[in-house]
């Protein structure tokens, strides 16, 4: 990449940060002001009805990817936006990737907006399981460390075996 695009892609990062960060807010407050009056099935019915969402969707990606791997998975979904989301590869077997994610544009975004103990969770790391159901739903997703959780980094493991 030259130096004029490496300046163009961290303006629109900023840009997709900003975007995310009124939207994260905006989502937050209605969630919470919905659960302080209807209790915490609003969580519950949140996450099922985002599911059914984050699940199609990467349906579709896994479609147009020709993917079902985990391989493929990191390849679509983490590879593209790795300046945003930087990951290692701690461990690679056959059906089998351990990601060690260091820094998440999303835990950035809650933290600056106030909600990273509340609805961050919620509204970003919750939606992981779903795309990995949906890309493939033969394929198992753990994850036991989230920067959302005050954690120093996201663990994530794909395996389809």
């Amino acid at each position: 990449m030259t130096d004029a695009e490496i300046e163009e892609r961290k303006k629109l990062v900023q840009t997709f940060k900003n975007s995310e960060k009124r939207h994260a807010r905006d989502k937050a407050a209605i969630l919470g002001a919905l659960e302080k009056k209807f209790g915490p099935e609003v969580r519950a019915i949140f996450a099922e009805e985002r599911s059914k969402i984050i699940r199609e969707e990467w349906r579709k990606i896994a479609e147009s990817s020709e993917g079902e791997t985990p391989a493929d998975l990191i390849r679509v979904m983490w590879e593209p936006v790795k300046d945003m989301f930087p990951y290692e590869i701690e461990r690679e077997e056959e059906g089998e990737i351990q990601l060690r994610v260091s820094g998440c544009i999303f835990y950035d975004v809650a933290k600056e907006v106030g909600i990273e103990g509340t609805w961050g969770y919620d509204l970003f790391c919750g939606n992981d399981p779903f795309i990995v159901a949906g890309f493939n739903p033969k394929m198992k997703f753990e994850r036991t460390k989230t920067l959302m959780d005050g954690d120093g980094y996201c663990d994530h493991c794909y395996t389809l075996k």
